[in-house]
């Protein structure tokens, strides 16, 4: 059911704003309205932080599995959520740039396959030599091109293509593809891969004793998004004169509560019922029935507005009569039966799925069995 709201303007004096807004914030049963005058006083710069800080923790959290930090991270725990995201993220960078230069490399690595054992320093001791060899790329079948009486040397090769050094090109004619040496051979690189890839281990290393810090990256998490109520809040908190006013909704089962902080706190408390044009919020109160349906109206993302009906009963009973008539087979009602009665006495999470997986089952076997269709046996049914 749509639980009753209640329209409460809450008063005090503008000396009081934060006192106030912080009882507000622990009592927890006003859902603030937001107001078309924004408040200039909260600090703007505060503001920003909050939400930058929100979204490095948020991105920081992304990066570790749900699994991450259940085990024994008490000092963890402990430690301060902000440093560890920062420097997380920073690993994290640090890794993903890593990782592109190591394939960068590798590719380099595979492109001097040609090129054998290539080295720039054998190369400067024969140009102090006073040799300056020129290197070319041809096909296998251009080497009858090149008369007899030249000079050419097999450098490497790859598939059909030759990487040759050609002496006395100028006789050869200039029909082949010249190109220029590479700056480092493959053992240069071998080495740089090699330590890009002993960082990349220390870097995964890290990470990984980086995620024992999960708790405490949540707890973080929960105090920003706690400290940007709080400021929104204030946002929307007008002023006349030397009175400060916040609007919200409060259920009608928290009235009490609210009423006495508000006895206690000195406030002035205004009470309304919403107007139609009011913003209220919906709060659904599920039976011990309409519960189960509750993992089927998440999924859907469906949510009746605060003047609307509450469609969850009926919907429960029609999706249940819906599921055992797509499926219509007793014998697979029973199988889906057994397995979900396995799950939900293993006590599997979260329990309303399995309970309405049950009673889907039963439906379905109670159409099965009504329509004598098990396992899709035609014969059955005409028995």
């Amino acid at each position: 059911m749509i639980v009753p709201m209640r329209k409460v303007t809450i008063m005090g004096c503008a000396a009081w704003q934060e006192q106030l807004l912080t009882a507000v914030r622990d009592t927890g049963v006003v859902h603030i309205l937001s107001s078309e005058v924004q408040n200039k006083a909260i600090n703007e710069e505060e503001l920003i932080r909050v939400k930058a800080n929100i979204n490095l923790l948020e991105e920081a959290v992304s990066l570790m599995p749900r699994s991450a930090g259940t085990g024994d991270g008490a000092g963890e725990s402990l430690a301060d959520g902000l440093d560890c995201a920062e420097h997380l993220l920073t690993v994290h960078q640090r890794r993903k740039r890593l990782n592109k230069e190591i394939n960068d490399l590798q590719d380099e690595y595979n492109r001097l396959g040609i090129w054998g054992r290539f080295s720039p320093e054998r190369l400067e001791k024969l140009s102090d030599k006073g040799l300056r060899p020129r290197f070319f790329m041809a096909a296998a079948h251009d080497l009858d091109k090149i008369p007899a009486a030249v000079p050419v040397f097999q450098v490497g090769r790859q598939g059909n293509r030759l990487l040759l050094i050609i002496l006395g090109l100028d006789k050869a004619g200039c029909e082949l593809q010249e190109v220029a040496p590479p700056a480092r051979g493959r053992a240069a690189v071998e080495i740089i891969l090699a330590d890009k890839k002993k960082m990349l281990a220390a870097d995964n290393q890290e990470i990984e004793s980086l995620r024992r810090c999960r708790p405490a990256l949540l707890r973080s998490l929960k105090e920003q998004r706690e400290q940007l109520a709080f400021l929104d809040a204030g946002r929307a908190m007008s002023h006349r004169g030397d009175i400060c006013y916040l609007s919200g909704f409060c259920p009608d089962s928290r009235l009490p509560e609210l009423r006495e902080v508000a006895k206690g706190q000195k406030w002035g408390l205004l009470i309304e019922k919403p107007a139609e044009n009011d913003p209220v919020p919906t709060l659904i109160k599920f039976s011990r029935w309409s519960r189960i349906f509750k993992p089927v109206m998440d999924f859907m993302g469906v949510i009746p507005g605060y003047q609307e009906f509450d469609c969850n009963g009926p919907s429960l009973f029609f999706f249940i009569i819906f599921f055992a008539m797509l499926i219509g087979d007793a014998g697979y009602g029973l199988l889906l039966f057994v397995i979900s009665l396995f799950f939900l006495y293993q006590g599997r999470r979260p329990r309303e799925s399995f309970i309405l997986l049950v009673i889907l089952a039963a439906a379905t076997m109670l159409w099965g069995a009504v329509t004598g269709t098990w396992f899709g046996i035609e014969g059955i049914e005409h028995t």
